[in-house]
Protein backbone atom coordinates (compact mmCIF):
# COMPACT_ATOMS: atom_id res chain seq x y z
CA UNK A 1 0.00 0.00 0.00
CA UNK A 2 1.44 3.80 -0.89
CA UNK A 3 2.05 6.22 2.07
CA UNK A 4 -0.65 8.00 0.41
CA UNK A 5 -3.30 5.76 0.66
CA UNK A 6 -2.07 4.52 3.85
CA UNK A 7 -2.43 8.44 5.39
CA UNK A 8 -5.93 8.56 3.95
CA UNK A 9 -6.71 4.90 4.99
CA UNK A 10 -5.52 6.01 8.77
CA UNK A 11 -7.52 9.55 8.47
CA UNK A 12 -10.89 7.53 7.71
CA UNK A 13 -10.33 4.97 10.31
CA UNK A 14 -9.06 7.39 12.94
CA UNK A 15 -12.90 9.06 11.97
CA UNK A 16 -14.52 6.01 12.72
CA UNK A 17 -12.75 5.49 15.46
CA UNK A 18 -13.87 8.63 17.30
CA UNK A 19 -17.62 7.77 16.09
CA UNK A 20 -17.31 5.09 18.66
CA UNK A 21 -16.13 2.09 16.46
CA UNK A 22 -14.17 -0.40 18.00
CA UNK A 23 -12.73 -2.21 15.38
CA UNK A 24 -11.14 0.86 13.90
CA UNK A 25 -8.67 1.06 16.76
CA UNK A 26 -7.84 -2.13 15.98
CA UNK A 27 -7.33 -1.73 12.79
CA UNK A 28 -5.09 1.46 12.71
CA UNK A 29 -2.84 -1.05 15.25
CA UNK A 30 -2.77 -3.34 12.46
CA UNK A 31 -2.09 -0.69 9.95
CA UNK A 32 0.95 1.03 12.23
CA UNK A 33 2.61 -1.52 14.72
CA UNK A 34 4.76 -3.34 12.43
CA UNK A 35 6.85 0.18 11.06
CA UNK A 36 6.36 1.77 14.98
CA UNK A 37 7.55 -1.15 16.57
CA UNK A 38 11.00 -1.24 14.21
CA UNK A 39 11.58 2.27 14.58
CA UNK A 40 11.62 1.39 18.40
CA UNK A 41 13.88 -1.24 17.87
CA UNK A 42 16.13 0.84 15.96
CA UNK A 43 16.28 3.27 19.56
CA UNK A 44 16.11 0.43 22.14
CA UNK A 45 18.71 -2.58 22.16
CA UNK A 46 16.54 -4.99 23.69
CA UNK A 47 13.39 -6.06 21.39
CA UNK A 48 11.42 -7.03 24.76
CA UNK A 49 11.70 -3.02 25.74
CA UNK A 50 11.07 -2.41 22.34
CA UNK A 51 7.89 -4.54 22.95
CA UNK A 52 7.11 -3.11 26.38
CA UNK A 53 7.42 0.38 24.85
CA UNK A 54 5.02 -0.24 21.52
CA UNK A 55 2.22 -1.39 24.58
CA UNK A 56 2.73 1.78 26.32
CA UNK A 57 2.60 3.81 22.98
CA UNK A 58 -0.57 2.56 22.12
CA UNK A 59 -2.89 2.97 25.37
CA UNK A 60 -1.19 6.90 24.95
CA UNK A 61 -2.32 6.72 21.49
CA UNK A 62 -5.92 5.34 22.87
CA UNK A 63 -6.06 7.66 24.91
CA UNK A 64 -5.10 10.88 23.54
CA UNK A 65 -6.12 10.24 19.85
CA UNK A 66 -9.19 12.55 20.45
CA UNK A 67 -6.71 15.43 21.60
CA UNK A 68 -5.51 14.87 17.93
CA UNK A 69 -6.79 17.93 15.68
CA UNK A 70 -5.29 17.13 12.37
CA UNK A 71 -5.68 13.42 11.49
CA UNK A 72 -3.30 13.90 8.53
CA UNK A 73 -0.78 14.76 11.58
CA UNK A 74 -1.25 11.48 13.17
CA UNK A 75 1.96 9.31 11.34
CA UNK A 76 4.69 12.14 12.71
CA UNK A 77 1.79 12.61 15.69
CA UNK A 78 2.47 8.99 16.72
CA UNK A 79 6.29 8.38 16.21
CA UNK A 80 6.47 11.39 18.31
CA UNK A 81 4.68 9.73 21.22
CA UNK A 82 7.14 6.48 20.25
CA UNK A 83 9.83 8.61 20.75
CA UNK A 84 9.04 9.95 24.37
CA UNK A 85 8.16 6.59 25.25
CA UNK A 86 11.23 4.94 24.05
CA UNK A 87 13.56 8.24 25.33
CA UNK A 88 11.78 7.29 28.87
CA UNK A 89 12.50 4.03 29.14
CA UNK A 90 16.65 4.57 28.22
CA UNK A 91 16.21 7.52 30.90
CA UNK A 92 14.75 5.34 33.46
CA UNK A 93 17.45 2.81 32.18
CA UNK A 94 20.48 5.23 32.60
CA UNK A 95 21.67 3.90 28.80
CA UNK A 96 20.87 7.08 26.80
CA UNK A 97 24.14 8.10 24.51
CA UNK A 98 22.56 10.78 22.50
CA UNK A 99 25.42 12.20 21.36
CA UNK A 100 25.78 16.23 21.55
CA UNK A 101 25.58 18.14 18.32
CA UNK A 102 26.25 21.82 19.93
CA UNK A 103 24.35 24.41 18.32
CA UNK A 104 22.64 22.13 16.03
CA UNK A 105 24.27 23.47 12.60
CA UNK A 106 25.77 21.64 9.87
CA UNK A 107 29.11 23.02 9.73
CA UNK A 108 29.92 20.81 7.23
CA UNK A 109 29.47 21.93 2.81
CA UNK A 110 30.02 18.50 1.56
CA UNK A 111 27.43 16.33 1.77
CA UNK A 112 27.70 12.42 2.53
CA UNK A 113 25.79 10.28 0.23
CA UNK A 114 24.90 6.19 1.24
CA UNK A 115 24.40 3.84 -2.15
CA UNK A 116 23.26 0.61 -0.31
CA UNK A 117 21.80 -2.18 -2.29
CA UNK A 118 19.21 -4.91 -1.08
CA UNK A 119 21.70 -7.51 -0.20
CA UNK A 120 23.60 -4.84 2.11
CA UNK A 121 20.28 -4.68 4.39
CA UNK A 122 21.51 -6.89 7.05
CA UNK A 123 24.96 -5.69 7.35
CA UNK A 124 23.45 -1.88 7.02
CA UNK A 125 21.30 -2.86 9.53
CA UNK A 126 23.87 -4.23 11.91
CA UNK A 127 25.94 -0.78 11.70
CA UNK A 128 23.09 1.31 12.20
CA UNK A 129 22.75 -0.81 15.37
CA UNK A 130 26.10 0.75 16.34
CA UNK A 131 25.72 4.58 16.32
CA UNK A 132 24.95 6.31 18.73
CA UNK A 133 20.95 6.86 19.33
CA UNK A 134 20.49 10.09 18.24
CA UNK A 135 21.96 9.42 15.17
CA UNK A 136 20.46 5.71 14.44
CA UNK A 137 16.82 7.52 15.09
CA UNK A 138 17.10 9.98 12.37
CA UNK A 139 18.33 7.91 9.69
CA UNK A 140 15.50 5.11 10.69
CA UNK A 141 13.02 8.03 10.36
CA UNK A 142 14.66 9.42 7.24
CA UNK A 143 15.48 6.35 4.62
CA UNK A 144 13.40 3.43 6.14
CA UNK A 145 10.25 5.71 8.05
CA UNK A 146 10.23 8.07 4.55
CA UNK A 147 9.68 11.02 7.10
CA UNK A 148 11.00 14.63 5.84
CA UNK A 149 13.62 16.36 7.91
CA UNK A 150 10.67 18.76 9.07
CA UNK A 151 8.39 15.50 10.18
CA UNK A 152 11.51 14.05 12.14
CA UNK A 153 12.36 17.53 13.72
CA UNK A 154 8.76 17.49 15.58
CA UNK A 155 9.24 13.88 16.12
CA UNK A 156 12.85 14.54 18.09
CA UNK A 157 11.86 17.38 19.02
CA UNK A 158 15.09 19.39 17.57
CA UNK A 159 15.52 22.02 15.28
CA UNK A 160 16.10 21.14 11.52
CA UNK A 161 19.36 22.11 11.50
CA UNK A 162 20.01 19.63 14.16
CA UNK A 163 17.94 16.83 12.52
CA UNK A 164 20.18 17.64 9.95
CA UNK A 165 23.56 17.58 11.42
CA UNK A 166 22.72 14.37 13.72
CA UNK A 167 22.16 13.02 9.51
CA UNK A 168 25.18 14.54 8.01
CA UNK A 169 27.67 12.97 10.80
CA UNK A 170 25.21 9.55 11.22
CA UNK A 171 25.99 8.50 7.45
CA UNK A 172 29.26 9.30 7.64
CA UNK A 173 29.36 6.94 11.12
CA UNK A 174 27.51 4.60 9.27
CA UNK A 175 29.33 4.84 5.77
CA UNK A 176 32.24 3.89 8.33
CA UNK A 177 31.42 1.37 10.55
CA UNK A 178 30.12 -0.65 6.98
CA UNK A 179 34.38 -0.04 5.55
CA UNK A 180 35.23 -1.49 9.08
CA UNK A 181 33.16 -4.04 9.47
CA UNK A 182 31.81 -4.88 5.89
Amino acid sequence: MSRGIENIRTQWLIVRHLRGEAKAFEQIVALWERRLFYYLRRMLRAEEDAWDVLQEVWLQVFRRLPELRNPTAFPAWLYRIGHHQAISLLRKQRRLDVAMDGDGSLGVTESVELTFTADDAEEVHAALARLPQAQREVLTLFFLEGFPVSDIAEIVEAPEGTVKSRMHYGKQALRKEMETHG
